[in-house]
């Protein structure tokens, strides 16, 4: 999707549509479509969190909650995710995308981190998702998304593009889309009263520091 805008510039946008889309390693095209970038990885793990909202099984979202400690929670609120890599304000991490590694710990992935990137493009960008949604199929909305996603931030859209796949790189588009939506207060869905609490006394640290 994203990544032939990249590759052809927007003067030579693609001429046909395409179902779906893969990326190869950007320095060793060679091995293949092993994985997607940043947008890629946010789209597929946004319909995963959707996936999860209306079929989580009981025993996991009573496991999630319990561990947060928040009371309950829509799967939607997004949590306080502290990482020892990037030190500071907690990046707020939506409960949808959370699992559970196999020592019981919550937990974020990869993949994860891109979906939260695209929730807060799309809680900011009035019909982004629809946009991208659309522009599976439709080249006239395949064009639109840089535009949309520049209007937040110039350049934003080109800097997400090229993030690295990796975790810590994923970590900094996070944070580079918080800042360029105006801070963690838009970034934020607190949709408890613990947990609304929770992230208002952080903000206003944040703000005397």
């Amino acid at each position: 999707m994203v990544f032939t805008l990249l590759e052809r510039g927007p003067s030579r946008i693609i001429k046909s549509t395409r179902g779906g889309f893969v990326t190869r390693h950007p320095r060793h095209p060679e091995i293949g479509p092993e994985y997607g970038n940043l947008f890629e990885e946010g789209f597929a793990e946004r319909f995963r969190g959707e996936y999860m909202k209306k079929y989580i099984p009981p025993h996991v979202y009573s496991s999630l909650v319990a561990t947060l400690e928040f009371g309950p929670l829509d799967l939607e609120a997004t949590i306080p995710f502290y990482n020892n890599t990037h030190p500071g304000f907690p990046f707020p991490m939506p409960l949808k995308y959370m699992f559970f590694t196999p020592s019981g710990e919550p937990s974020f992935g990869t993949s994860q981190l891109a979906g939260a990137v695209f929730d807060i493009l799309c809680r900011n960008i009035p019909d982004l998702w629809d946009v991208v949604v659309k522009a599976r199929t439709d080249p006239y909305f395949l064009k639109q998304i840089p535009k949309m996603i520049d209007s937040i931030g110039g350049g934003l859209y080109g800097e997400l593009l090229k993030t690295p796949y990796n975790y810590q790189d994923f970590l900094k588009a996070l944070r580079t889309v918080i800042e360029a939506v105006g801070g963690h207060q838009q970034a934020v869905v607190a949709n408890s009263p613990a947990l609304n609490r929770k992230w208002q006394q952080l903000i206003r640290l944040d703000a005397t520091i």
